[in-house]
């Protein structure tokens, strides 16, 4: 459904010469793609906007773990070889 709403939020951007931003929140600007999921979640853009900051912070954090993970098997590898 996200993928969706984001095409129309695009559509919208191209036809209007950019994002048409009149006000905003401290975290989070207002737009129609977030407005749209958020009404279908029946919370706040603001809170769509937290909830895709914790899931970037999540994708980074998982893959510095598995780099690390990686380097230490390398070592553990060199130690044993």
């Amino acid at each position: 459904m996200k993928p969706a709403i984001e095409e129309k939020a695009k559509d919208r951007q191209k036809a209007g010469g950019g994002s048409g931003i009149s006000g905003k929140q401290k975290s989070a600007e207002p737009s129609q793609k977030r407005d749209e999921i958020a009404k279908l979640a029946g919370v706040s853009h603001d809170t769509i906007r937290k909830s895709e900051i914790i899931e970037e912070k999540a994708t980074e954090e998982k893959e510095q773990e598995q780099t690390f993970r990686r380097n230490q098997r390398k070592v553990s590898n060199l130690s044993t070889g």
